[in-house]
């Protein structure tokens, strides 16, 4: 995993100057934030993933649920299981 380093701001007199200092540190902050939005990039699709899977979890929870329930209701009517009178 690739950290990030805070850059330093580059100085507004040195870009009026056009100097190849200038470039350079311009070049850097650059790909820097390239770098970042790959990662933000990366991180908005794992969180859909992650979205989708919670509401397909709780979809199949409930499924499930509901499945207990019935099959619960079933039973309760049996009169084999029945306790009491």
């Amino acid at each position: 995993m690739s950290s990030f380093t805070m850059l330093k701001p580059i100085d507004f007199e040195e870009c009026l100057g056009d100097t190849p200092r200038f470039r350079s540190h311009l070049e850097v902050h650059e790909a820097q934030i390239s770098k970042l939005e790959s990662h933000i990039e990366k991180t908005i699709k794992q969180c859909k993933k992650y979205i989708e899977a919670g509401r397909a979890f709780s979809q199949a929870s409930k499924l499930f649920m509901e499945t207990l329930t019935l099959m619960g209701l079933q039973v309760c009517d049996d009169a084999q299981i029945k306790v009491g009178p």
